[in-house]
């Protein structure tokens, strides 16, 4: 039965007593113990096995004999463990430790490790087992089953690499929003400098409600008509692949790896907010090319969705499915 109780070892007072005698039922440490075929066992107990009061069972390595040996060998390991940093447990932070999750690192105690198949785990990484990825390892795995195994589209590496189905806290939506969000504010800003900016005409007129009127051959030209026509105009499929990736990569790695549907509805506004920043991005080039100034905030954005909303009216089918890309692709990354 487990105990929040810090019991101490008789020998060893700065030692915790973790371990029980097999012979006596002792408490000891881990200084103390010597390990053998039958479990461990306290310095008595083992004087009297190898001194032929009882019985020797079968010994697993090597059992030092009882008397000055044990003391100098008292000596030597409290000397090593003196100039070890000493670790506490995460979740005990009375018990010192030299035990650490399999999974994460984190430092454990025996009351707070789990057993698991490949070796100890903290109880999160227990409740929240990952998967085993790699080709091999699930045609194995579909062979023992008697089943075929899953066919290789050559995205699967990309798409299921290292999904760890863990629990989304808060914390873990926050973190993703800032990522993604962040990411697509820098992503959209050099996007929308490698769009086409720079439409110069002859006689330029500024009306103050907002609407930007250029003159030239082709007649006036609304603002909001000139960013439209820089979209359609610019390369699209590589920037929204890189926004849609890259925008999830950043989500991914934040919350180490978790996926699920809220942070897909995150992953998707942000890549769309990238969208929205490369367009007033390049809005405020174009402003800022026709009349030497840069745009007031508020006609720059109202401007800006002006050109968005044509493209979703079905004026630009084609840019709206190189978006569509870049979205799904971010969805499809952080899919559980």
């Amino acid at each position: 039965m487990f105990t929040n109780q810090l019991v101490r070892c008789d020998r060893h007072p700065d030692e915790e007593a973790r371990l029980t005698c097999g012979e006596c039922g002792k408490r000891i440490c881990t200084i103390c113990m010597t390990l053998t075929g039958e479990g461990p066992r306290c310095q008595e107990c083992m004087a009297q096995l190898n001194g032929g009061t009882a019985p020797a069972p079968a010994l697993q390595g090597v059992v030092l004999p009882a008397g000055e040996e044990v003391a100098r060998q008292d000596s030597a390991r409290e000397a090593y463990y003196a100039t070890e940093k000493v670790v506490y447990c995460a979740r005990h932070p009375e018990v010192e430790t030299g035990l650490r999750c399999g999974r994460c690192d984190t430092p454990i105690c025996p009351r707070c490790m789990v057993h698991a198949d490949v070796g100890i785990r903290c109880p999160d990484c227990a409740a929240n087992p990952q998967r085993t990825f790699g080709r091999k390892v699930e045609q194995e795995a579909a062979a023992a089953r008697g089943q075929a195994a899953p066919r290789d589209t050559g995205f699967r590496n990309y798409w299921y690499n290292n999904r760890a189905y863990q629990k989304i806290l808060p914390q873990h939506y926050l973190l993703a929003a800032l990522a993604g969000l962040g990411t697509a504010l820098v992503l959209g800003v050099v996007w929308g400098f490698l769009m086409e900016g720079t439409f110069r005409r002859a006689g330029t007129i500024f009306i103050p409600e907002g609407r930007l009127l250029v003159g030239g051959r082709g007649g006036i030209t609304p603002w909001a008509n000139l960013i439209s026509t820089s979209i359609q105009s610019s390369v699209h499929l590589l920037p929204e692949i890189a926004v849609g990736l890259l925008v999830a990569g950043a989500i991914a790695r934040v919350t180490q790896g978790r996926v699920g549907p809220g942070l897909q509805l995150i992953a998707g506004l942000s890549v769309f907010f990238g969208i929205f920043v490369s367009t007033l991005t390049v809005a405020a080039r174009i402003y800022q090319n026709a009349t030497g100034a840069f745009p007031a905030v508020d006609t720059l954005i109202s401007n800006s969705w002006t050109a968005i909303t044509q493209q979703l009216g079905g004026g630009g089918i084609g840019v709206l499915v190189f978006w569509a890309i870049g979205i799904v692709l971010a969805v499809l990354r952080l899919k559980r």
